[in-house]
This record gives structure tokens, C-alpha cells and sequence, in this order.
């Protein structure tokens, strides 16, 4: 007896292409105001990172941010590979980069459509969900920042529609979402918690109810999954000597659950649990703000996808997980990583979690669809206004990304052509802000935070950046001097002789970037600036 041939798509070809001129126009959008008020450029120095990554991998140097260095020094170790084809290419990157995050908008738009539809069944659903994600200014702002947003973006959706197709296959291993959810990860590492919730639910769902077939239902998609996390454990030990992200140690290894442990510091483990709820409702009122005329379907849609309507037979309930994982997501952050905060530049840590609650407000559309009868106008003016709102929004928020993207190129970039105006290529560089000073500029980096020079850490951490310097004799120090209050008054090893200055201030950390020579500037290495004449005693 043949299988029965599987349902025709709800989306269709012709919506599927409307979602993506929709990304691809918004994205221009916002290149086009970006333009209006400076020159191309992206809205975070940390883009600049990840290009400087790419650029040493297509050159042969490896993993490296300084060349030939080994650092883990990015976050993202799976945007990075990416970028590096383009730069093979010798095509413009700052250009490809932007490309290639509004190409995996768009498959999030379309994936998220999809899964809806797959939910639902409903094409009103599917194109609220694509159309929200397509014009959402927090997706748009990711299509063209540069940064890894768009991909774990893009992941989060392919991987939970992958997986809803997968349980509603009978032979289906669960292998293919496993993987996918785990690559999540490696382009957002606290995303590596979607894997377990999602398991936990797959062998639910599947009827394991005893160990044993709990455990024939769990090892396949567990093998795929530790297959990926394993080779990202195992590619940070190779690159920076331990299994998480040198950024994870400058940033946070501090804070949290674990390290309070580690201090028998009681106080602060309560604190770490109490952190739980306070970053899920941070979450939650960040997504209102977002969407605020889609709150109700919000709660429609994820009392749907819990099974809180036995009546519905579209099998919205296999979308249990989306609600668990956006509900869990913050909460086991909170406990373990609570720095840096969960909304650091406009929430870009969590804009995946945004993608489901889209997921959510799009599956309560189709629901109350279904339900309305006669009143099936009042649903269709709802999810109306809430798509013109994200347009609206949309004009605003462009705006912000313009002047985001001046505000790098006021201070980062404009710094990068005064040192390579300054000093010759081999001059060594100190700097908090690593991205488009090294990039651009070619020359060694100290980064005074951490994140490519480990050996700094445990020096900031006592706040004695100036012994690390008097070690490191760099030949110039550019700061931004409020994240240095250890450094004020240390003229024996600092003196400004230039600075640069950007205001408002936007998205920088501060308003100027001051050079200060040191007694190890070398003036052949910094043209015309003579070194201080007293060298500093370590203190």
C-alpha cells in the first residue's frame, strides 16, 4: 500500500516571494538611512571582529585575531566561517556581510511562515509570522549589522520546523533538528539550552513513558547533538585552551550560579536564583514593546501550542516547545549567565527568543481566525494594525541604526585612520574597542578587555590593567578612560595626545577615544611622538 503523499505547502510560491522583497526592502531601508547621515559602516564595532577573524582564516593564519595567534576570541565561531567565503572572493565585505544576513532573514521569514502553517493550518497564521519577521526592526537591524544575529536567527526557525516535521514522521530519527539545534549554539552559545527542552519534549510526545523506550527515543538525536557541542568544546580548546569562548571568561565567568558556588558566596547564589523570573520578565516586556497589538494572540497562540484547546486537530500542540524554550531561555541565562545583560544593544542576544514570540502571536491569529465566524473582520484588522505597527516602528528604528552606524564611524573608524596616518604598520596598539581599529588599521592589538588577550583577565579582575601594561609596553594606549578608573592619574605611564570625540553618543560606550603615548611609544613606530621619559614601577 503507497504511503499518502504529503499536503501541499500553505505558503505559496507567490507569498513566499512577497516575504522576501519584504526583508530585502526593509534591509535597503535601512542601508539607505544609514547613508543619508555617514558614510557604509555597521552599528557595533564587534562586526569589525568577526571580519578581522575571516580575514586571517582566508589568509592562511588561522584562527587567529592578531596573525598567526590562535584567540577564541569570537563568539560565533560559525559566523565567522561563513564570512570567510566572501573574503576568499575578494568581493566587498562589508557589502557581503549585509547580504548574507538578509538572505537568512529571509529563510527565517519563510521557515517561520512555514512552521506556522505546519501548525496551524492556517495561511493567515503563516504570513502574520512571515510578515512579522520580515518587518520586525530588530530583524532588520540584524540583516544588516554584520553580526551573527540573522544566522542563529535563521537556525532557531529551520531547526523547530525540522523538528515539528519530525515528529509527526514515525520513523523520523530526530537526528536532522538535533543537529540544527545544536548549531544554534555555536552561533549563540547560551542557545545550546534549546537542545535539552526540546529532547525532553520529543520523547514525551513520543510516548516514552518507560526508561528503556525513553532511551531508544533520545540517543539518536542526543548522539547529533553532542556530535556538534563536542567539536565546539573541542575547536575552543584548540583556539584559546578551554571549552567555551575567551569571551565567555572576559565577560562572564564572574557572575552566575557557578562561579557564586565556587565562592561559597550564599548570597550570591540566591541572587543567581532570583535572577530567573527577573530575566523572563525582562523578556517579556521587551517583546510587548516590540509588538504590542499582538499580545493577545501571544497568549492565545501559546495556550494553543500547550494543548490548553483539545478541541483543535491541526496539531498546534506540537509546538510545545516553542513556548518552553522562550519561557526556559531567559530563565536558565539568568541563573548561569547573568552578564552581560540580557538587552545589550537592543536586545541582539535575544532576538531569536523574539522569533518565537512572533511564532506564538502568529499561531494566536490563526486560532482566533478559525474561532471568529461572521467576526472574522476583527481578527484581520488586529494582525493589520500589528503589521502597520512594526512598519511605523520600522521608520523610527532606522533612524537608531543610522546613527549607530555614525557613531562607529565617528569614533572607531575615524580612530583606525588616524593611527594608520600615525604609525607604522608593526606598531603595537592597546585598545578596548578591537573590532575596526584592528581591521582596518592591520596593526597588533592588546585588547585591554580580554577577549583576544586572555592574559589580561585576571589583571582587570583585580583592576590592575596598568601592571598588565607595564608588561605588554605597548606603544600606544587608546582607551575609553571612564572603564579605566584604575588608570586616572597615571600620568607616569599615559599622556593624551590626541582623542577623538563623537556625539550623541548612541552606541559607543562613551563619547571620546583618548590616545595616550607610554614610555615604550618608539618613535619610529609612532612618527614624531617621543616615548614618556619615566618608566613606570608595576603597582
Amino acid at each position: 500500500m503507497r504511503a499518502a503523499a504529503p499536503p501541499p505547502p500553505l505558503v505559496r510560491p507567490l507569498e513566499r516571494a512577497g516575504i522576501a522583497i519584504v526583508v530585502i526592502l526593509n534591509a535597503a531601508y535601512y542601508c539607505a538611512a544609514a547613508r543619508q547621515v555617514t558614510a557604509p559602516g555597521f552599528p557595533l564595532d564587534d562586526s569589525w571582529i568577526h571580519l578581522q577573524f575571516a580575514r586571517h582564516l582566508a589568509s592562511g593564519y588561522g584562527f587567529s585575531f592578531n596573525p598567526g595567534i590562535s584567540s577564541s576570541g569570537s563568539t560565533a565561531p560559525l559566523w565567522t566561517f561563513m564570512l570567510v567565503v566572501p573574503t576568499l572572493l575578494h568581493v566587498n565585505i562589508m557589502a557581503a556581510a549585509k547580504v548574507l544576513g538578509t538572505a537568512l532573514t529571509i529563510v527565517t521569514a519563510i521557515a517561520a511562515a512555514d512552521l506556522v502553517g505546519l501548525l496551524t493550518l492556517s495561511r493567515v497564521g503563516a504570513v502574520v509570522a512571515g510578515l512579522a519577521v520580515a518587518l520586525s526592526p530588530r530583524l532588520a537591524w540584524a540583516s544588516v549589522s554584520g553580526m551573527e544575529v540573522s544566522l542563529y536567527c535563521a537556525l532557531t526557525a529551520v531547526a523547530l520546523l525540522q523538528y515539528v516535521k519530525a515528529l509527526r514522521t514515525p520513523r523520523a530519527s530526530g537526528v536532522a533538528w538535533a543537529v540544527l539545534t545544536a548549531l544554534i549554539g555555536t552561533a549563540r552559545p547560551e542557545s545550546f539550552v534549546f537542545f535539552p527542552v526540546l529532547l525532553a519534549h520529543w520523547v514525551w510526545r513520543r510516548g516514552g513513558r518507560s526508561w528503556r523506550h525513553a532511551t531508544e527515543l533520545a540517543w539518536r538525536p542526543l548522539a547529533g547533538a553532542c556530535a556538534v557541542s563536542l567539536a565546539y568544546v573541542a575547536f575552543n580548546y584548540y583556539t584559546g585552551g578551554h571549552p567555551l569562548p575567551n569571551t565567555f571568561y572576559a565577560k562572564s565567568a564572574d557572575h552566575g550560579l557557578f562561579a557564586a558556588l565556587g565562592r561559597l558566596d550564599w548570597e550570591g547564589v540566591w541572587i543567581a536564583l532570583n535572577d530567573a523570573p527577573q530575566f523572563v520578565d525582562v523578556l517579556l516586556r521587551w517583546s510587548y514593546d516590540q509588538a504590542p497589538l499582538l499580545t493577545l494572540g501571544v497568549l492565545v497562540g501559546a495556550l494553543s501550542y500547550l494543548g490548553a484547546f483539545p478541541a483543535s486537530r491541526t496539531g498546534a500542540s506540537d509546538g510545545a516547545g516553542i513556548v518552553l524554550i522562550y519561557l526556559l531561555a531567559p530563565a536558565v541565562r539568568g541563573v548561569l549567565v547573568p552578564e552581560p545583560i540580557l538587552l545589550l544593544h537592543d536586545g541582539r542576544y535575544v532576538v531569536h527568543l523574539l522569533v518565537l514570540y512572533f511564532l506564538m502571536a502568529a499561531g494566536g491569529i490563526a486560532w482566533l481566525w478559525t474561532q471568529a465566524g461572521a467576526r472574522r473582520w476583527l481578527v484581520s484588522a488586529l494582525a493589520v494594525l500589528a503589521i502597520a505597527q512594526l512598519v511605523l516602528e520600522d521608520s523610527r528604528y532606522a533612524r537608531t541604526y543610522a546613527a549607530q552606524v555614525k557613531n562607529i564611524n565617528d569614533l572607531q573608524v575615524v580612530t583606525s585612520e588616524w593611527i594608520r596616518q600615525h604609525t607604522s604598520s608593526d606598531a603595537r596598539i592597546a585598545t578596548n574597542d578591537i573590532g575596526a581599529i584592528a581591521y582596518l588599521t592591520g596593526r597588533p592589538v592588546i585588547d585591554t578587555q580580554g577577549l583576544v588577550t586572555p592574559a589580561i583577565i585576571p589583571y582587570r579582575r583585580t583592576a590592575r590593567t596598568a601592571a598588565y601594561l607595564v608588561e605588554a609596553k605597548p606603544d600606544l594606549v587608546i582607551i575609553f578612560p571612564e572603564w579605566y578608573p584604575e588608570l586616572r592619574g597615571r600620568r607616569d605611564i599615559l599622556d593624551e595626545i590626541a582623542h577623538v570625540t563623537a556625539r550623541p553618543v548612541v552606541i559607543a560606550y562613551g563619547p571620546t577615544l583618548v590616545i595616550y603615548r607610554t614610555p615604550w611609544t618608539r618613535p619610529d613606530h609612532v612618527y614624531g611622538v617621543q616615548p614618556l621619559a619615566r618608566v613606570a614601577q608595576a603597582r
